[in-house]
């Protein structure tokens, strides 16, 4: 009886409750974990705006009978991590509250498209943007904003308004997906609004030199452009499997092999940096020797401690997707996001969206597939915005020009 009478308060407040959740959602995905991590007051916030969002999101997956299918394929892939965290008493709370997260994203998203067009999208596509302006101002005005008591181990220099210099892309590039395909399926082209967004966080991350963010934002214009001159060409070599295969040939060739030190005058001379890619082969090695005692399930999602520990008190992640993916979830884990991630794609190509759209959305996983060669993505609010790039690839569907499908019209 009481889950009855609560869904009939949500049906009496049905736009109130839509209106809440479509502005509050991106304040508790997109804001960085590093400052929940710093300040407990920020946590507790942050982990009761999530237990409330997702209790409302739940009871209204039931009133009206449906949940994205995708989220199960998310949770197949997570599945492994969830295992091993729990066998080796690693951090449970952190891997529940993401998972909350992300049927929040999901299921929000989803219903969002089926009932006024994906407004939820469009309000998280204007937060993204006001936090990036926000942080662009910052860097050149005050420049070091937050300092060493916000980043206890990270550089004073290294930091932007609430993230570290290569959190920025993980921020913009969702945002920027998101935005752009809103303006394709219509036929339209990107907004001023988002060419500005963009050579804003361009300006941010060259001013904070984080090459490989560079390169990622850099790649996702020059394929766009390309795409217009030869599109057949780069739909033939813009897909999930090119992306599985760059990233496994930079982990054995790279990670594993190190053959990035036969180059190291390039490293140097032309990028100024080492051909340890700034410490980080350290860290694969570190992170590796826990991978091969657990080689199928992982160790988990491990507490920042313990990481410490793995790493020798370096950083809390193995700074590379499959090195994290393997140390937390095994080779099992490794597979299931490769089968979701195909999956995802034979979905957008079965789609009736048209060619450019598609193409966006395979760009966008590409140069998500980039940032994933030497950056962190663990389940945090870091991999909230690629999951969301996905549920785009498998909801492709949804984005048809005009689609306006009521309530109660799902399927």
């Amino acid at each position: 009886m009481k889950i009855i009478e609560k869904l009939n308060i949500l049906k009496k407040n049905e736009l109130l409750f839509v209106n809440l959740l479509y502005w509050i959602m991106p304040l508790v995905l997109i804001v960085p974990h590093y400052y929940l991590i710093m300040y407990n007051k920020s946590l507790m916030l942050f982990n009761s705006a999530t237990i409330i969002m997702f209790y409302i999101v739940l009871l209204w997956a039931i009133k009206k009978r449906n949940i994205s299918k995708f989220y199960f394929y998310i949770f197949v892939f997570f599945a492994p991590i969830i295992y091993s965290t729990m066998l080796n008493y690693g951090d449970m709370r952190a891997i529940v509250f993401f998972l909350m997260q992300l049927f929040i994203l999901v299921n929000v998203f989803y219903f969002s498209l089926k009932r006024d067009q994906g407004q939820a999208i469009n309000i998280y596509v204007k937060i993204s943007y006001i936090y990036l302006i926000f942080s662009f101002i910052t860097i050149f005005l005050f420049p070091n904003i937050l300092g060493s008591e916000f980043y206890k181990m990270i550089k004073p220099e290294d930091t932007t308004f609430l993230t570290h210099r290569n959190g920025i892309i993980r921020i913009a590039l969702p945002a920027l997906c998101f935005s752009v395909l809103t303006k394709l399926v219509n036929n339209k082209k990107p907004s001023i609004i988002d060419c500005l967004i963009f050579l804003m966080t361009l300006a941010s991350i060259i001013y904070k030199t984080s090459v490989t963010t560079i390169i990622v934002l850099l790649a996702m214009a020059i394929l766009y452009v390309l795409y217009r001159e030869n599109g057949v060409f780069f739909k033939k070599i813009i897909n999930v499997y090119t992306m599985i295969i760059i990233n496994l040939t930079f982990f054995f060739g790279v990670i594993l092999f190190k053959i990035q030190h036969n180059f190291a005058w390039f490293f140097e001379k032309v990028l100024h940096r080492t051909a340890t890619f700034t410490g980080r082969e350290r860290i694969w090695d570190y992170v590796l020797e826990g991978v091969k005692s657990k080689p199928l399930l992982g160790n988990g999602l491990l507490q920042h401690d313990k990481m410490l520990v793995v790493t020798h008190n370096m950083t809390t992640s193995g700074h590379n997707f499959i090195v994290d993916c393997l140390f937390m979830g095994g080779i099992t884990s490794l597979v299931f996001f490769f089968i979701v991630a195909i999956i995802c794609q034979k979905r957008l190509l079965a789609s009736k969206i048209n060619a450019k759209s598609k193409y966006w959305i395979l760009v966008c996983m590409f140069c998500i597939s980039i940032d994933f060669l030497t950056s962190t993505y663990s389940p945090n609010s870091s991999l909230i915005g690629f999951i969301g790039v996905l549920f785009m690839a498998y909801h492709a569907d949804l984005f048809t020009s005009g689609v306006n499908l009521e309530p109660n019209n799902e399927q």
